[in-house]
């Protein structure tokens, strides 16, 4: 048992007990499902007890659930007390932010968790969309800002500030049989058959403007969306 007790942990646990589900929690908290189910298990690790019964569909409390519940809710209720009687003056309101399919778990996990924690008064407006479509929802106003991908060698979008976060490795994933060398040229590339995420993804729109800059075709066997995000 942990003794350390996160208060973005508390939070997902009473929006999804008071949600009645894990995906409620996730669009009340503006955050997504795998990172409230993350916070609840870290919470249920720091407890030693299960808060949940995963068995039952659909979601139920354990009955230590049940008898958390309340010191979960006067927790909250105490810290919300706490800031208001210091004069707590932090930013309220609501934060657009768009992310990338691709990096929303990685995103999700560090920065925003410690967003939240800092300024619980900001309500999380988190959408994903390819990046084409969030520096368009950018530059119409409709998301405040972006975690999108780029190309490293790319200016920074036109009318918009950028800042670089990380690099992101593009690795090539083939079968054994075909054994391809460590370094591949694109018209060896060329001529085989590709399973890539849909138009518009991140890896997908390097790699098809690298293929037309030489001239090559992109054959593309099947498309699938990544949905572990």
């Amino acid at each position: 048992m942990d003794e350390g007790i996160e208060f973005d942990d508390i939070l997902a646990f009473v929006a999804t007990a008071e949600g009645g589900s894990v995906n409620g929690a996730a669009e009340r908290l503006g955050l997504a499902q795998p990172i409230v189910t993350r916070r609840i298990q870290r919470l249920e690790s720091s407890l030693g007890i299960d808060l949940l019964d995963r068995k039952v569909r659909p979601m139920a409390l354990t009955a230590a659930g049940i008898q958390a519940l309340a010191p979960c809710r006067a927790a909250l209720h105490a810290v919300a007390a706490l800031r208001a009687a210091t004069g707590d003056t932090a930013p309220t309101g609501e934060l657009r932010l768009g992310v990338a399919p691709a990096l929303a778990d990685l995103a999700l996990t560090g920065s925003l968790a410690s967003l939240r924690h800092r300024y619980p008064g900001v309500t999380l407006r988190v959408h994903t969309e390819w990046t084409p479509q969030l520096l368009h929802q950018l530059r119409a106003g409709v998301l405040d800002l972006a975690v999108a991908q780029l190309p490293l060698d790319a200016p920074p979008p036109a009318g918009l500030e950028a800042r670089m976060l990380g690099v992101e490795r593009l690795v090539l994933v083939a079968a054994r049989q075909l054994d391809l060398a460590t370094e591949v040229d694109l018209a060896t590339l060329a001529r085989l058959p590709w399973v890539l995420s849909p138009e518009g993804g991140g890896a997908r729109v390097l790699l098809d403007a690298a293929f037309r800059r030489w001239g090559l075709p992109l054959h593309i066997a099947a498309e699938l969306q990544d949905h572990t995000t």
